[in-house]
């Protein structure tokens, strides 16, 4: 092995061990249910091997971990990090430098005596766009969400489409992209059609002709990156799905009649009796994936353009690690077997046919010339950029308000041709010296809350006690002025009940309190017991009054000298409940200083900043842990430059090490300001915002270690 292969062999190991390390970092569960995405797929392989041997072997799947992980597209994968280093090398003389974000591997490409075909495709709508439009804010108006699909359109190729669409095999002269105008072209129809509209405003025609200017940009967007990680020798070729002639020249309904063969008896009876293409269109993007002759046809196809791929022994389809698997459903029945709620979902023509591909191509996944590279996709907060729909907060909740919808689409973190300069503004905050922390920031502004939160409480736990205080006082009185069964009136100024009664309705306030003496307290053993209790309770509903004259309120009620050690046993339970008020108002009080105290510590360690050096209206965005920082998660996409693959080993180092935080944090500002530079220029290129040709010496090694 020559020294630059071996070089570039361990540069592999410690790039693929770092980014692994990121996502896993202070996670207690780094297992395919961690907390992270991205980490899931990085502790899949294993799980989805043994998975495969079960299932083979004739054994039923049940560990819910083995379902989770297994890849119906790879069903016997390795980490690329398992192969021994001779094995490794070669895969990297194989398929050149882009090769470091590679993750995963089918077994029948580990051994390197053959020419791949490197090929992969891009969906025209990401799988966050198609679950932003199947929300209820767009669903339910089809006018938006027509605007929204042309906005969407409009934007493409966002830079997760770039990222996406295949490994730059750099070493092998060509490479492939597969056009999917069609039958992507049918269901942008669909999304887009709107009531009241006419053919000529919107028809498939439309539709097709949007779907193909997408495909022309996304096709020129993959050849100037792979122009890049090859050094001009890679020409990319593009084959659209629709000259493949799968349905025309009979593949599909052959490759139908195939896996309906190795169906297994117990799916037998919700199998199609009759092929019909039309009902599963997806089984032309399956035939790219695992089709038997898909490698020939290609080369067919091809040589109508006067290029000769016979040199090529292997179709490698490379995507997404999160895309070489179907969803948790058919990975459930075809692992576990069929469970109730499974048949009529089973009953669907597409879905029976899906599950039974993957049947075929478990057993036929080694015979046929198909093999597969699973790579880690562009992330963010520890998300993959084109599964989540809110990059902000990491999720894929509904946005309730079309100010939150157009928020989403118009954010400077989800990259695409349009918004090139905003994504740069942001990215330029994280080297930027004026700054306060998105952290320090949200811990201010958390804190606030909390204060306000508590106020509230504390207030509202005062007028609790005042307003037992106010029944109580008034209670006494009475006792006071027992008579003999006549009515006894007392008087209270107005002033001293309406800050506790903080209403319009202080009288009618007042009555309610009076009348709920019973509710509260009636039931309570003590008064319960009172004899006179029941006699009481009801002559108050029935005869109380509470007039106002001017700034005097007027009480009255009759009145008995037996109802005396009542209303002083009515007293003592109010006089308890203003006690404990007031206990609980002075803890909350010592909690509120506590809070404003480390308020006032967080603000002065802001102030504390000189004046030049600060600007606070900037928040800087996070920079640990490095799973969430935008920087970070451009270098795992362009690892391809040794620059960047030192800055991702290098920075791992200063996560993981035992500095202070601000030392790490200033670390790594200096390391982001070296790279920084270097990915804006080639996200430039890439986007086609900049000139093609790099700057001279442009990929000369320059990093130099923060850490060592």
């Amino acid at each position: 092995m020559n020294d630059n292969l071996k070089t570039l062999t361990h540069q592999y190991v410690a790039v693929n061990n770092a980014i692994r390390a990121v996502f896993t970092f202070d996670q207690k569960d780094p297992s395919v249910f961690g907390a992270s995405r991205v980490a899931s797929l990085f502790n899949a392989a294993q799980y989805a091997r043994a998975a495969y041997d079960l299932r083979s072997s004739g054994e039923v799947v049940s560990d819910p971990r083995l379902i989770e992980s297994y890849f119906s597209d790879v069903p016997k994968p390795f980490f690329l990090v398992e192969l021994d280093e001779i094995k490794l090398s070669q895969l990297i003389k194989l398929y050149g430098p882009d090769l470091m974000r590679a993750n995963i591997i089918s077994a029948n490409l580990i051994e390197t005596d053959y020419q791949p075909l490197v090929a992969g495709g891009a969906c025209i709508l990401e799988t966050w766009a198609t679950r932003l439009l199947d929300k209820p804010i767009l669903k339910n108006n089809p006018g938006l969400r027509k605007e929204v699909l042309h906005l969407l359109l409009q934007n493409a190729p966002y830079y997760s489409h770039v990222t996406g669409t295949m490994i730059a095999g750099s070493n092998a002269e060509y490479s492939l992209m597969y056009d999917e105008t069609f039958p992507w072209f049918l269901t942008v129809y669909d999304l887009g059609k709107k009531p009241g509209l006419s053919q000529k405003e919107w028809n498939v025609g439309i539709a097709e002709e949007m779907c193909k200017e997408f495909y022309d940009e996304i096709y020129a967007a993959i050849q100037r990156r792979s122009t890049m990680v090859s050094n001009n020798r890679l020409k990319i070729l593009r084959l659209p799905f629709s000259d493949l002639q799968l349905e025309k020249e009979g593949h599909l309904k052959s490759w139908f009649l195939d896996y309906s063969v190795t169906l297994p008896f117990e799916f037998k009876e919700f199998f199609p009796k009759h092929y019909h293409g039309d009902s599963f269109l997806g089984a032309h993007v399956r035939y790219t994936y695992v089709g038997p002759q898909i490698l020939s046809i290609v080369k067919k196809r091809i040589s109508t353009i006067g290029v000769d791929l016979n040199k090529f022994d292997l179709h490698v389809r490379t995507k997404q690690d999160d895309h070489l698997t179907e969803g948790k459903r058919i990975n459930r029945i075809l692992l576990k077997g069929i469970q109730g709620e499974d048949k009529g979902f089973l009953k669907k023509y597409s879905n029976i046919c899906d599950l039974a591909i993957y049947v075929w191509h478990m057993r036929n996944w080694h015979k046929n010339k198909n093999g597969f590279i699973g790579f880690t996709d562009f992330s963010f907060k520890g998300n993959i950029v084109h599964d989540t729909i809110n990059l902000a907060k990491g999720n894929n909740s509904d946005p309730k308000y079309e100010e939150d919808l157009w928020d989403l689409l118009n954010s400077p973190l989800r990259l695409h041709k349009d918004n090139v300069d905003q994504h740069f503004g942001y990215l330029d905050k994280y080297i930027e010296p004026v700054y306060v922390y998105e952290e320090v920031a949200s811990q201010i502004i958390g804190l606030e809350k909390r204060i306000q939160k508590l106020r509230m409480k504390i207030e509202s736990i005062s007028l609790l006690a005042q307003e037992r205080e106010i029944i109580r006082d008034i209670l006494e009185e009475f006792v006071s002025e027992v008579g003999n069964g006549s009515r006894k009136t007392i008087t209270v100024h107005f002033s001293i009940i309406e800050e506790a009664f903080k209403t319009t309705k202080v009288v009618e306030e007042l009555e309610e309190h009076l009348y709920k003496l019973e509710k509260r307290y009636g039931k309570r053993s003590v008064v319960a017991k009172v004899s006179c209790s029941f006699e009481f309770f009801k002559r108050l509903n029935n005869e109380l009054t509470v007039e106002v004259d001017g700034e005097i309120i007027r009480i009255s009620l009759p009145m008995e000298e037996k109802y005396s050690d009542l209303l002083k046993i009515l007293a003592y339970e109010l006089n308890n409940e203003v006690i404990e008020y007031e206990r609980q108002a002075r803890t909350e009080k010592d909690a509120l200083a506590q809070l404003q105290n480390e308020d006032e510590q967080i603000i002065k360690q802001v102030h504390d900043i000189s004046f030049h050096n600060i600007d606070l209206s900037i928040s800087k965005p996070t920079l640990f842990p490095l799973r969430d920082n935008m920087v970070f998660g451009h270098a795992v996409q362009l690892s391809f430059d040794s620059n960047i693959s030192n800055f991702i080993i290098d920075v791992q180092k200063i996560e993981d090490s035992n500095l202070p935080l601000e030392t790490k944090r200033r670390y790594l500002i200096q390391a982001m300001q070296q790279v920084l530079p270097i990915i804006k220029t080639y996200i430039g290129v890439i986007m086609g915002i900049t000139c093609q040709a790099l700057p001279p010496h442009f990929n000369k090694k320059t990093y130099q270690p923060v850490i060592r």
